[in-house]
Protein backbone atom coordinates (compact mmCIF):
# COMPACT_ATOMS: atom_id res chain seq x y z
CA UNK A 1 0.00 0.00 0.00
CA UNK A 2 1.21 3.61 -0.87
CA UNK A 3 2.20 5.88 2.07
CA UNK A 4 1.67 9.40 1.98
CA UNK A 5 2.51 11.74 5.09
CA UNK A 6 0.98 15.13 5.38
CA UNK A 7 0.91 17.09 8.02
CA UNK A 8 -1.14 20.46 8.38
CA UNK A 9 -0.11 23.24 10.16
CA UNK A 10 -2.24 25.56 11.81
CA UNK A 11 -1.38 29.23 12.26
CA UNK A 12 -2.04 31.01 15.42
CA UNK A 13 -1.30 34.80 15.10
CA UNK A 14 -1.16 37.54 18.08
CA UNK A 15 -0.82 40.57 18.04
CA UNK A 16 -0.09 43.70 20.34
CA UNK A 17 0.45 47.53 20.56
CA UNK A 18 3.51 46.74 20.16
CA UNK A 19 4.55 43.11 19.38
CA UNK A 20 3.44 40.68 17.10
CA UNK A 21 4.10 37.03 17.76
CA UNK A 22 3.61 34.57 14.91
CA UNK A 23 3.05 30.62 16.56
CA UNK A 24 3.14 27.53 14.40
CA UNK A 25 1.96 23.80 15.58
CA UNK A 26 2.75 20.82 13.63
CA UNK A 27 0.38 18.42 14.01
CA UNK A 28 1.19 14.61 13.54
CA UNK A 29 -1.09 14.01 10.32
CA UNK A 30 -0.87 10.39 8.86
CA UNK A 31 -3.51 10.20 6.04
CA UNK A 32 -3.33 7.06 3.18
CA UNK A 33 -1.24 4.87 6.19
CA UNK A 34 -2.55 1.54 7.52
CA UNK A 35 -3.36 2.10 11.00
CA UNK A 36 -3.62 -1.49 12.11
CA UNK A 37 -0.56 -3.03 13.39
CA UNK A 38 -0.03 -6.44 11.43
CA UNK A 39 -2.68 -6.60 9.60
CA UNK A 40 -1.63 -8.93 6.88
CA UNK A 41 -0.39 -11.71 9.87
CA UNK A 42 3.35 -11.31 8.45
CA UNK A 43 4.88 -10.08 11.57
CA UNK A 44 5.85 -12.96 14.26
CA UNK A 45 5.91 -16.38 13.32
CA UNK A 46 3.00 -18.39 11.79
CA UNK A 47 1.60 -21.71 12.54
CA UNK A 48 2.49 -24.58 10.02
CA UNK A 49 0.94 -27.66 11.68
CA UNK A 50 -2.06 -28.20 13.92
CA UNK A 51 -0.59 -25.99 17.13
CA UNK A 52 -1.35 -21.68 18.05
CA UNK A 53 0.49 -18.92 17.27
CA UNK A 54 -1.24 -15.80 19.19
CA UNK A 55 -1.34 -13.08 16.47
CA UNK A 56 1.05 -10.78 17.03
CA UNK A 57 0.01 -7.05 18.05
CA UNK A 58 -3.40 -8.15 18.92
CA UNK A 59 -5.04 -8.91 22.06
CA UNK A 60 -7.06 -12.33 21.59
CA UNK A 61 -9.78 -14.04 23.43
CA UNK A 62 -9.56 -17.84 22.64
CA UNK A 63 -7.78 -19.95 20.22
CA UNK A 64 -7.36 -17.60 17.31
CA UNK A 65 -4.09 -18.53 15.32
CA UNK A 66 -1.64 -16.57 12.50
CA UNK A 67 -1.21 -19.51 10.31
CA UNK A 68 0.70 -20.31 7.17
CA UNK A 69 -1.06 -20.23 3.77
CA UNK A 70 -0.80 -23.84 2.69
CA UNK A 71 -0.69 -25.33 6.05
CA UNK A 72 -1.81 -28.82 5.73
CA UNK A 73 -3.27 -29.69 9.68
CA UNK A 74 -4.99 -26.61 9.85
CA UNK A 75 -6.36 -23.70 8.08
CA UNK A 76 -8.40 -23.32 5.31
CA UNK A 77 -6.10 -21.64 2.61
CA UNK A 78 -3.42 -22.42 0.09
CA UNK A 79 -1.70 -19.90 -1.74
CA UNK A 80 -3.45 -20.83 -4.52
CA UNK A 81 -7.11 -20.29 -2.92
CA UNK A 82 -9.12 -17.45 -4.58
CA UNK A 83 -7.70 -13.86 -2.05
CA UNK A 84 -5.66 -11.50 -1.97
CA UNK A 85 -3.38 -10.68 -4.32
CA UNK A 86 -0.26 -9.69 -2.30
CA UNK A 87 -1.27 -12.14 0.50
CA UNK A 88 2.27 -12.97 2.17
CA UNK A 89 2.86 -15.87 3.60
CA UNK A 90 0.31 -16.08 6.09
CA UNK A 91 -3.13 -14.98 7.30
CA UNK A 92 -5.57 -15.54 10.73
CA UNK A 93 -8.29 -18.30 11.95
CA UNK A 94 -10.52 -19.43 14.39
CA UNK A 95 -8.81 -22.22 15.24
CA UNK A 96 -10.91 -24.85 17.40
CA UNK A 97 -12.64 -21.96 19.49
CA UNK A 98 -16.21 -21.85 18.64
CA UNK A 99 -15.79 -18.24 19.19
CA UNK A 100 -12.58 -16.21 19.31
CA UNK A 101 -11.72 -12.86 18.81
CA UNK A 102 -8.77 -10.65 18.61
CA UNK A 103 -8.23 -6.50 18.77
CA UNK A 104 -6.57 -3.51 18.77
CA UNK A 105 -6.77 -0.35 20.26
CA UNK A 106 -5.66 2.87 17.72
CA UNK A 107 -4.67 6.15 19.55
CA UNK A 108 -5.77 8.77 16.88
CA UNK A 109 -4.21 11.35 18.67
CA UNK A 110 -0.83 10.09 17.64
CA UNK A 111 -1.98 10.16 14.14
CA UNK A 112 -4.51 13.19 12.74
CA UNK A 113 -4.96 16.77 14.80
CA UNK A 114 -8.19 16.31 17.23
CA UNK A 115 -9.10 19.63 15.43
CA UNK A 116 -9.30 18.17 11.77
CA UNK A 117 -11.68 15.29 13.48
CA UNK A 118 -14.19 17.88 15.20
CA UNK A 119 -14.09 19.73 12.01
CA UNK A 120 -15.66 16.74 9.92
CA UNK A 121 -13.06 16.92 7.71
CA UNK A 122 -11.32 13.29 8.38
CA UNK A 123 -12.24 9.65 6.79
CA UNK A 124 -11.99 6.57 7.33
CA UNK A 125 -12.16 3.09 5.09
CA UNK A 126 -12.37 0.00 6.90
CA UNK A 127 -11.23 -3.30 5.06
CA UNK A 128 -10.15 -7.08 5.03
CA UNK A 129 -9.91 -10.08 2.88
CA UNK A 130 -12.69 -12.58 4.28
CA UNK A 131 -13.87 -16.48 4.08
CA UNK A 132 -13.87 -19.89 5.28
CA UNK A 133 -14.00 -23.32 4.25
CA UNK A 134 -16.02 -24.64 1.22
CA UNK A 135 -19.56 -25.59 2.13
CA UNK A 136 -19.27 -24.84 6.00
CA UNK A 137 -20.37 -21.06 7.47
CA UNK A 138 -17.90 -20.42 9.97
CA UNK A 139 -16.85 -16.73 9.51
CA UNK A 140 -15.01 -13.83 10.22
CA UNK A 141 -16.73 -10.52 10.49
CA UNK A 142 -14.61 -7.29 11.59
CA UNK A 143 -16.08 -4.16 13.52
CA UNK A 144 -14.90 -0.69 14.07
CA UNK A 145 -16.08 1.57 17.20
CA UNK A 146 -14.74 5.22 17.74
CA UNK A 147 -14.41 5.85 21.23
CA UNK A 148 -14.33 10.01 23.21
CA UNK A 149 -11.39 10.82 24.96
CA UNK A 150 -13.80 9.04 28.07
CA UNK A 151 -14.07 5.90 26.55
CA UNK A 152 -17.69 6.16 25.31
CA UNK A 153 -19.04 5.40 22.23
CA UNK A 154 -19.49 8.28 19.16
CA UNK A 155 -20.72 7.77 16.02
CA UNK A 156 -22.01 4.21 14.36
CA UNK A 157 -20.39 0.73 14.73
CA UNK A 158 -19.00 0.02 11.21
CA UNK A 159 -19.03 -3.93 10.48
CA UNK A 160 -17.77 -5.71 7.58
CA UNK A 161 -18.09 -9.77 6.93
CA UNK A 162 -19.33 -11.68 7.33
CA UNK A 163 -18.55 -13.83 4.23
CA UNK A 164 -21.10 -16.80 3.98
CA UNK A 165 -20.36 -20.16 1.93
CA UNK A 166 -23.31 -19.06 -0.71
CA UNK A 167 -20.91 -15.95 -1.20
CA UNK A 168 -18.06 -17.54 -1.76
CA UNK A 169 -19.66 -20.71 -3.80
CA UNK A 170 -19.15 -22.98 -1.39
CA UNK A 171 -15.37 -23.04 -2.11
CA UNK A 172 -12.52 -21.64 0.05
CA UNK A 173 -11.35 -18.52 -0.49
CA UNK A 174 -11.32 -15.23 0.34
CA UNK A 175 -13.34 -11.90 -0.22
CA UNK A 176 -12.54 -8.52 -0.63
CA UNK A 177 -14.94 -6.47 1.85
CA UNK A 178 -14.78 -2.49 2.50
CA UNK A 179 -16.65 0.56 4.04
CA UNK A 180 -15.99 3.82 5.00
CA UNK A 181 -17.79 7.49 6.36
CA UNK A 182 -16.42 10.13 8.30
CA UNK A 183 -14.47 10.12 12.11
CA UNK A 184 -17.15 11.61 13.97
CA UNK A 185 -16.45 14.35 15.85
CA UNK A 186 -15.00 13.71 19.50
CA UNK A 187 -13.27 10.57 18.01
CA UNK A 188 -9.92 10.06 20.02
CA UNK A 189 -9.72 6.06 19.60
CA UNK A 190 -10.86 3.55 16.77
CA UNK A 191 -11.12 -0.41 18.28
CA UNK A 192 -10.90 -2.77 15.65
CA UNK A 193 -12.51 -5.85 16.78
CA UNK A 194 -12.13 -9.35 14.66
CA UNK A 195 -14.79 -11.89 16.11
CA UNK A 196 -14.19 -15.94 14.72
CA UNK A 197 -17.63 -18.02 14.68
CA UNK A 198 -17.43 -21.84 14.19
CA UNK A 199 -20.54 -23.31 12.97
CA UNK A 200 -19.52 -26.60 12.21
CA UNK A 201 -17.30 -29.69 12.88
CA UNK A 202 -14.21 -28.86 15.10
CA UNK A 203 -12.02 -26.57 13.54
CA UNK A 204 -13.23 -22.58 13.41
CA UNK A 205 -12.47 -22.01 9.53
CA UNK A 206 -13.63 -17.86 9.32
CA UNK A 207 -10.35 -16.48 8.18
CA UNK A 208 -9.56 -13.07 7.28
CA UNK A 209 -6.15 -11.56 5.70
CA UNK A 210 -5.08 -7.60 4.95
CA UNK A 211 -6.55 -5.64 7.79
CA UNK A 212 -6.85 -1.77 7.12
CA UNK A 213 -7.86 0.88 8.47
CA UNK A 214 -6.98 4.03 6.76
CA UNK A 215 -7.84 7.97 7.35
CA UNK A 216 -7.85 10.08 4.49
CA UNK A 217 -8.85 13.91 3.27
Amino acid sequence: MATEMMCPTLQVSTTSSTTTTSTTTNFPSEFNVNLVKNGDGETGSCETSNGIKRPTSWNYNGEVTQVAYNNPKHGPMSLSSPGPRNRGNCYFFGQISSSTTMWQTIYLNNTVAAVLIDSLTVNFRLSAWIGGWEDQNDNAKISLTFLNQFSQQVGYVTNIGPVSASDRNYISMMLYREAGGVVPIGARVAKVLVTFTRTAQKSNDGSVDNIALVLHQ
